[in-house]
């Protein structure tokens, strides 16, 4: 295989911050400007097997229908120098060989004449074969067309069978006489499933075009909920089955625990484990208790707070309950609970028994309510394997805290780049913004995308890749949804309206690829306006992270839109035409400032 040692560019130019993408506004429908390349192929089946139809699998034309041959080809644009692949896949019949096999490269002798064609590496079933020097020049069924000869055993008779083809074919590395119109050995394509060409196409010979490289991704930023660092208690449930057997609190049974950090919604779940093979069941109650360890010890989180319960449920389903009071223990059982801690009484048998309707000293309701040491009728706790309470804290009596926000989306949020808005610009009062891109180097540039209300969404990766820019997207990884897309490019500040930034007619797309020479007149620098919708949920992902806001008077922007702007007034200064040197003025002497010039009448030049 021959081996293409192409020039790596290591150019990964990432502006800090973020510019708005550029449309060529109102341009009329252009002149054709790139070529399509694709593969010619005749296989040689026939030759191993008479019976088949001859040249069969083949793919005669660029849009040969798959429907018709069972081949699927994948061709590729070709915009001008760069490297690109073109491909076919064998749905049927698996290629074998080859009486004919072209890579032709549509209308190119006419869009770019002169130019050179080199084929890097051939794949079948994606292992690379022997690929020798190839020619490139004018195809002989269409001469405004470009053709390379990879295997052509029917080169046109107008040639000698040895010859090196016709007289316009050139080579890459400039040695004509050492490049053929067979580079292949036929032998080595064997049950093609697939076949893909690697191929550059170059201005000149033996200069390969750079190469754009990968996409230097960086994640979009969320802000993730700033850790808890306040007081915390430790709530656990404890539930002891009628005649005192089973309990969750040693071997047979557990209870999770729920960390408290003030008002707020929680669960606890009190479980038999298994045992070996069984596991314990409860029926009735000597007590159930919810207690929160140090809930009355000073400085606690649940100082004047208020517990209320919102569900109990008994092996998964929801059970009848009363008033539930809390309120501090009192004393040390030694066991499940000690002095210091707090305790809210679901159902405790021997109260229930010996102190009916009354509630433990120093305990409230959550709403003022008169509680009960039996909230929870133990005839509903039957075979019980686990018991679940969702309950709530909160500092207010009689006000239920508010569950966790809801997923707010924002929606058709117009995103676009924080850059220099025409009010910067003195173009306009108007705060949609552009930014200028360099289209003078092959490489990526990045710039941060900003949504309407101020959150920082994602990255614009503006590619410039011999002689083409491109644009693409990437949102922060959480839940959005990307409506549209407009793209704009100007080529000069005088250009630039509201109107033309708003407006979303004329507008490009990620897909669409913007000559530079053609769509751009050549431009060194150009300047890009976004004007996309998307939609995204608040809190961005499932973790309850946010977007960064965008603080437009932050220094770190501020010094961002005066680098922007340092490189306008760079390419400002770069187009002025230089003054006439035929009147420049004599500098050899300074001249004396001691008295000052009469200007009452204009010197003449």
């Amino acid at each position: 295989m021959k081996k293409f040692l192409s020039k790596v560019l290591a150019l990964a130019i990432v502006l800090t911050m973020a510019m708005s993408m550029v449309v060529v506004a109102g341009a009329e429908e252009a002149a054709k400007t790139s070529s399509t390349a694709w593969l010619l192929y005749f296989a040689s089946n026939h030759e191993k097997d008479p019976a088949n139809f001859p040249w069969w699998p083949q793919h005669t034309s660029k849009d040969h229908p798959a429907s018709e041959t069972g081949v699927e080809a994948t061709n590729a644009e070709v915009t001008g120098p760069g490297a690109y692949t073109v491909g076919l896949k064998f749905n049927w019949q698996k290629a074998e060989g080859a009486i004919q096999f072209n890579l032709i490269l549509e209308d190119a002798e006419v869009l770019f004449p002169g130019y050179y064609v080199d084929i890097t590496d051939i794949r079948v079933n994606g292992q690379s074969i022997e690929v020798k020097e190839n020619m490139y020049g004018a195809y002989h069924d269409d001469p405004d067309s470009g053709m390379v000869s990879i295997y052509n055993t029917y080169w046109d008779t107008a040639f000698e069978p040895n010859a090196t083809g016709p007289s316009n074919h050139r080579a890459f590395d400039g040695t004509v006489e050492d490049a053929s119109y067979l580079i292949i050995n036929p032998d080595d394509i064997v049950a093609g499933d697939t076949l893909e060409v690697d191929f550059i196409v170059a201005a000149e010979a033996g200069q390969a075009p750079e190469e754009l490289g990968a996409m230097p991704y960086v994640v979009p930023e969320t802000v993730e909920p700033a850790p808890y660092t306040g007081p915390t208690a430790d709530a656990k449930l404890y539930y002891q089955a009628g005649g005192w057997w089973p309990e969750t609190n040693g071997t047979l049974g557990t209870s999770t625990t729920a960390t408290i950090t003030g008002e707020g919604h929680y669960t606890l779940t009190a479980y038999f484990l298994d045992q070996g093979g069984w596991t314990p069941q409860g029926n009735g109650a000597e007590k159930l208790i919810l207690v929160v360890a140090d809930g009355n010890a000073e400085g606690s989180v649940m100082d004047g707070m208020y517990l209320g319960v919102s569900d109990i449920r008994v092996n998964g389903t929801s059970i009848e309950y009363g008033n539930v009071a809390y309120g501090p223990t009192g004393y040390d059982n030694g066991t499940i609970f000690d002095a210091n801690d707090d305790y809210a009484i679901l159902y405790d048998k021997w109260m229930a028994e010996n102190q009916p309707g009354s509630t433990p000293w120093g305990h409230e309701t959550w709403d003022g309510s008169t509680g009960t040491t039996s909230a929870v009728n133990p005839d509903d706790l039957k075979n019980v394997t686990k018991i679940e309470v969702d309950f709530f804290v909160t500092a207010e009596q009689s006000k239920v805290p508010a569950t966790e926000s809801a997923d707010i989306w924002y929606n058709s949020n117009t995103v676009g780049l924080a850059g220099l808005s025409l009010k910067d610009l003195g173009i306009a009062d108007d705060w949609h913004n552009i930014v200028p891109v360099d289209l003078t180097a092959t490489g990526w540039q990045r710039f941060p995308l900003v949504a309407a209300d101020a959150h920082e969404i994602g990255d614009a990766y503006v590619a410039v890749n011999n002689g083409v820019v491109t644009v693409q997207f990437e949102y922060a990884n959480g839940m959005y949804i990307e409506h549209s897309q407009c793209i704009k490019w100007f080529t000069s500040l005088d250009e630039i309206t509201a109107d033309a930034l708003t407006s979303i007619e004329g507008g490009l797309t990620s897909a669409d690829a913007v000559n530079i020479a053609n769509d751009l007149g050549g431009a060194k620098i150009a300047y890009l306006s976004i004007n996309n919708k998307v939609s995204f949920r608040s809190p961005y992902d499932n973790y309850g992270s946010n977007l960064p806001r965008y603080f437009r008077n932050h220094p770190t922007w501020v010094a961002h839109r005066e680098g922007l702007q340092a490189v306008i007034d760079a390419a400002t200064a770069e187009a002025a035409p230089s003054p006439d040197a035929s009147v420049s003025p004599d500098v050899s002497v300074s001249p004396d400032v001691s008295e000052s010039p009469d200007v009452s009448e204009s010197p003449e030049a």
